[in-house]
């Protein structure tokens, strides 16, 4: 079997017009395809449909059996493209950030697929990425012009029909793995969610004529959080350089500081030196912190300032909650943050619910309805949660590397096998899932 070098504007048509019989017909409804409707693992949500008419212009067009890959950063370097399959009408159109590609006779879409995915292309065509910031794209003129070695029809599906088959083994691999990554996240929230609203001591709950905290033991304080609060204030917003601070310079926090379950001081910007710093925004050890503007998912999320940072500055997506020690830990606010009732409260006063960004005003953490117990009690509440969150994180983070460690074995097979690297004839199909099952049992 014979690899011929050539050009990838010789095995596919890049971007191509849209068929004269759907010109003709502009009521008719085919597949609309944003970005999100495009899976990082190939797959397609097909539930939307638009009239030609109303996307014939401004976005990508494609029909089934084309394959379409992202264009822009980071959707590309994440691996977005799948072969559409099953389109209403057999076509379709998506975002303009998606590339489409139409392989030519005798190329297996799968292969080209799989080719686009490979490693090496991948790391070629970030590198040739143009624009800036966050609007850096893949050129339609470099993937036109982009060198393979090509082999023939028949090593094409051969190459696919292995691929198929040992990355549906690996992938399933995975999926398990996230499956348990999913049980031990319910779980934690389960018992967090219990621990908050009977307390170690497993209080017998009364009913408080609250909506929000409807059951509490008699002897916990069922409030607006406000009654807790010394202050809530809100940061700055300057002009700031892109890149995180370095020593010895101040550095103003971006909301993403407490997406996670822990306060992210590297998430900043460096404050240029021509402005003076605000040192109203000086940020404290003990320090509760709140997103007031972020995505519907991360609105409200919470974090504890957990060590001394004399160069960090509060910004204005945050809002910082200095609080009464006799009624409540720091810890134990973060924690009833996160708590299922304490989202529903949030959700409901959000601004924006119709758009991807949402606000939350300060009354909205001044008015949340909170239960709580004693200072003592709740530092035995957040005890249990820190031993359980510390022995789920070393879980977890055996669960990401089992991960990390497939898909970069998937991405080299991949790799090896459209590059003709590989034997094919010589390879035993049991080699890849017995590597696999080691990877995750090791």
């Amino acid at each position: 079997m014979s690899w011929t070098p050539t050009r990838l504007r010789f095995v596919a048509d890049l971007n191509p017009p849209v068929r004269a019989d759907l010109l003709s017909e502009p009521d008719r409804e085919v597949s609309f395809l944003p970005m999100e409707a495009v899976g990082e693992d190939g797959s397609l949500n097909l539930e939307r449909t638009r009239s030609v008419d109303g996307v014939r212009t401004g976005y990508s067009y494609f029909e089934d059996g084309d394959v379409a890959v992202a264009k822009v950063t980071p959707c590309f370097e994440n691996g977005k493209g799948a072969i559409m399959r099953a389109l209403t009408g057999g076509a379709g159109f998506g975002s303009s950030e998606l590339t489409v590609l139409r392989p030519r006779q005798g190329v297996d879409a799968r292969f080209l697929r799989y080719f686009l995915a490979s490693a090496k292309f991948m790391t070629d065509a970030t590198g040739a990425m143009t624009g800036a910031g966050g609007l850096r794209r893949v050129p339609d003129w470099f993937i036109r012009d982009y060198p393979a070695q090509w082999p023939d029809s028949t090593m094409q599906t051969r190459i696919a029909n292995f691929l198929d088959d040992k990355t549906a083994r690996i992938d399933a691999l995975i999926a398990e793995k996230e499956r348990l990554r999913k049980a031990v996240q319910e779980h934690e929230q389960a018992v967090a969610s219990d621990l908050l609203a009977r307390g170690v001591q497993r209080h017998r709950l009364l009913p408080t004529g609250k909506e929000f905290v409807p059951e509490a033991p008699e002897n916990w304080k069922v409030v607006p959080l406000k009654r807790a609060l010394v202050r809530l204030n809100q940061g700055w917003s300057p002009q700031c350089e892109s890149r995180p601070a370095e020593s010895g310079e101040w550095g103003v926090l971006k909301v993403g500081c407490v997406n996670g379950t822990r306060f992210n001081a590297a998430e900043n910007k460096a404050l240029p030196a021509s402005l003076e710093p605000d040192l109203s925004c000086l940020l404290f050890k003990g320090d509760v912190l709140v997103s007031r503007a972020n995505t519907r998912e991360l609105v409200g999320k919470a974090a504890l300032v957990d060590d001394e940072y004399p160069n960090l500055l509060l910004c204005d997506k945050l809002y910082r909650l200095t609080l009464r020690p006799e009624w409540v830990l720091p810890e134990f606010v973060v924690a009833v943050l996160r708590s299922d009732s304490s989202r529903r409260q949030i959700e409901l006063g959000a601004s924006g619910a119709s758009s991807s960004m949402q606000n939350i005003s300060q009354d909205v953490i001044r008015e949340l309805v909170v239960a709580l117990p004693p200072v003592s009690e709740q530092r035995e509440i957040v005890a249990q949660l820190g031993d359980m969150r510390n022995a789920n994180a070393a879980l977890l983070q055996h669960v990401d590397e089992h991960v990390a460690r497939l898909r970069e074995y998937r991405s080299s097979l991949i790799s090896a096998a459209v590059t003709g690297q590989l034997d094919l004839g010589a390879y035993k199909a049991a080699s890849v899932p017995d590597l696999a099952s080691e990877l995750v049992e090791s």
